[in-house]
């Protein structure tokens, strides 16, 4: 009885683990590319979570793995005058003082 039943629930899996493997497979073959837009987009804390996960491959799917790789060395740059912005309204913000009173 218990074979029947096993045999029975393979059956009624319409489409059959190959098929769903293939499905997932796409899946991540076409938003791998985009997650790792997102995470250059967002950059700090994102790049360094694209970091671990590109040094996963046991329990991250390949398709991440191979698109995060990137974000291990090669990095684009911020730009100097970014930067100084989000320092100065941190400065600004949080103590009162403008960026050129702390560096001089």
């Amino acid at each position: 009885e218990s074979n029947r039943s096993g045999a029975s629930a393979r059956n009624n899996d319409k489409w059959g683990k190959e098929h769903r493997d293939a499905v997932y497979n796409e899946l991540h073959e076409r938003y791998a590319p985009r997650a790792l837009d997102i995470i250059l987009e967002m950059r700090g804390l994102f790049i360094k979570i694209g970091q671990v996960m590109s040094s996963r491959p046991d329990f991250i799917p390949k398709q991440y793995v191979q698109a995060f790789h990137q974000v291990q060395d090669n990095v684009p740059p911020w730009e100097a005058n970014e930067i100084m912005d989000i320092v100065s309204e941190s400065l600004r913000l949080h103590h009162g003082l403008s960026f050129h009173e702390v560096f001089r």
